[in-house]
């Protein structure tokens, strides 16, 4: 469908778009937005429930930060059951996930991954669970009529479409359609509303690397180059039957909005600027050998924007005394990782094994719409923990059986036993 728009200027730096007729592309159960960790969860999860589910993603792959983003590991996944732990299974069945017991064994097991078989991985899950993907498409706008969900509108190389869905899944890690919707929502640290820094993961081969990199790095390297990057430490992660390829988690880029396209732009640039000065600094130091860059992350990770206000908050107590609850839908031990907006610093505060309830996922104040990942309601200090992609995964996989439920019974959403929808991801072989 063709669409030309008229020259109206309405002010200054507005133009007028008259109204036009939106063809719809879908009409379907669940709609699920956003096809990285929370949306993979949603999705197959909706699915093997039974619901028409369609999975929209803005890229050509699913798996979001995974693949789209190289993050590695996929942290507090492994000991969750249910689909988390079903992709690690998978992955490991084409030899292609390594359990990392180094990265804090007590408390969570972090899993190295390929990134190429991720992404097969993800897409025959799909197809087997029977969700409808499509890929290339954003979604753009809420379809809401008397405060309740009606669908979304996307925008792909078609055009400009609407899908319509009896409940909406919000996992964009930003919590657009719930913001496009006009939920309340909260957004970085209280005292000055700053977000954590951004980071745009690479990948390298061939370096040898030793014991405390960065120490042995930075007597080969200037202080200026070391400041130029601001944090204090690296991340050197193996990606298994890759033949010593590792991905580097350094780059860090502060003061961005991952909600606001201009500071996008500018954080993924100065992440490649980034990478290419911490190749440079690698190559000064003898002790590593000799190595190349592979690639820079096509997504640069947002660890922090938009937190939807829901029917419950979670907060630092809840963590740190391992609360639970009648609606716990998932099991979280990751520590509150703050890497602070403005310095070099990062602080990991301990928890204990907490749960995610149901209601976090809820917003308040629009009906029939979900929301799973990093944009659930919850503090700045414990969204540092739940926002990990294990974490993602699980939540996802409660949102989709929710909305499924929702759609098999009639009942709102908001309206949902969540006490019920526990003991349904209890028989999945979910540990909650």
């Amino acid at each position: 469908m063709r669409h030309t728009v008229p020259f109206t200027r309405s002010a200054p730096a507005a133009i007028v778009e008259p109204s036009v007729e939106t063809p719809i592309y879908a009409d379907v159960d669940v709609v699920v937005v956003g096809g990285g960790p929370a949306g993979v969860g949603a999705a197959l999860s909706a699915a093997r429930a039974g619901a028409q589910t369609l999975l929209v993603e803005r890229y050509g792959c699913l798996g979001g930060i995974w693949t789209a983003g190289l993050l590695n590991p996929y942290f507090d996944g492994a000991r969750k059951g249910g689909i988390p732990t079903e992709i690690i299974d998978r992955l490991r069945h084409h030899g292609a996930a390594d359990a990392v017991q180094e990265w804090l064994p007590e408390v969570f097991v972090a899993d190295v991954f390929d990134y190429e078989v991720m992404k097969y991985v993800l897409d025959r899950m799909a197809e087997e669970a029977g969700v409808r993907v499509l890929l290339y498409s954003m979604g753009v706008a809420a379809i809401v009529d008397d405060g309740r969900m009606q669908g979304v509108i996307v925008e792909n190389k078609s055009g400009r479409s609407a899908i319509l869905a009896e409940v909406v899944i919000d996992c964009t890690g930003d919590g657009d359609i719930a913001f496009h919707a006009g939920c309340d929502y909260e957004k970085g640290r209280p005292s000055d509303g700053l977000l954590q820094p951004m980071t745009l993961q690479f990948t390298v081969q061939g370096f040898q690397w030793t014991p405390r990199p960065y120490e042995v790095m930075a007597k080969h390297n200037s202080p200026d180059d070391l400041a130029s990057i601001p944090f204090t430490d690296f991340a050197v992660v193996p990606v298994p039957g890759r033949g010593g390829l590792d991905a580097i988690m350094w780059t860090h880029m502060q003061r961005r909005d991952g909600t606001d396209a201009d500071d996008l732009t500018a954080a993924v640039i100065e992440g490649r600027r980034q990478a290419h000065l911490a190749m440079r600094m690698f190559d000064n130091t003898p002790e590593f050998g000799e190595g190349h860059l592979i690639s820079t992350a096509m997504q640069v990770g947002v660890r922090e924007t938009r937190r939807i206000r829901g029917e419950y908050r979670l907060d630092f107590d809840d963590l740190v005394n391992g609360r639970t609850f009648d609606d716990g839908i998932c099991t979280a031990t990751f520590p509150m990782d703050i890497h602070a907006p403005d310095d070099t610093k990062l602080t990991a505060t301990p928890v204990k094994p907490y749960q995610v309830p149901l209601r976090c996922l809820v917003p308040t104040g629009v009906d029939q719409l979900l929301v799973a990942g990093r944009c659930i309601s919850g503090s700045h200090e414990a969204h540092g923990s739940y926002r990990v992609t294990g974490n993602c995964v699980a939540m996802g996989e409660a949102a989709g059986l929710a909305a499924a439920e929702a759609c098999r019974t009639g009942v709102d959403v908001r309206q949902l036993d969540g006490a019920k929808i526990k003991q349904l991801l209890r028989t999945r072989g979910v540990n909650v």
